[in-house]
């Protein structure tokens, strides 16, 4: 049996390509590549790569909203907002889309006055789905034809501690 040699770190603008690659290969959401350029140094410390035998092979990337925490509690909060989530196909059922997340939980955890983090996930994605459940996100509400291709998402919700 091969071992894998699996770590997980923050992202660098070195990464750029091998995100971008990785969310064209796998996801139908494309963003432009200035737009990743701005998640990866704006929020370098609120997102991660994993690495097998050291490739880069998946990513989170989570930025940081302001707001209040309800309207009748006008208390500054901040909600972490996961953006994009992706794996390689080869590098799936190892683990490391949890180990991402539980990478980006513990972030969220040192971030002050951070409550909650939020994602979207599509409603045909169960495997994601159960990921997230299993890491007690709840879903919060379904957006009707959020997707491009008309498909709902999810709107699922972390309350931090």
């Amino acid at each position: 049996m091969i071992e894998n040699d699996i770590k997980i770190r923050d992202p660098d603008i070195k990464d750029l390509e091998d995100i971008v690659h990785i969310n064209r290969v796998c996801l139908p959401e494309n963003y432009p590549i200035a737009y990743f350029i701005e998640l990866i140094k704006s929020w370098q410390k609120t997102s991660c790569v994993a690495l097998l035998n050291g490739r880069v092979v998946g990513y989170i990337l989570m930025r940081v909203e302001g707001g209040f925490s309800t309207p009748w509690r006008m208390r500054s909060t901040k909600k972490g907002h996961i953006v994009s989530v992706a794996v390689l196909p080869d590098a799936r059922r190892m683990g490391l889309g949890t180990m991402m997340m539980h990478d980006i939980l513990k972030k969220a955890n040192l971030i002050k006055n951070m409550e909650q983090i939020t994602l979207e996930v599509r409603n045909s994605n169960y495997g994601a789905i159960k990921l997230y459940e299993n890491l007690n996100f709840i879903s919060e509400k379904i957006i009707k034809s959020y997707y491009s291709d008309g498909e709902d998402a999810l709107l699922m919700k972390y309350l931090l501690e």
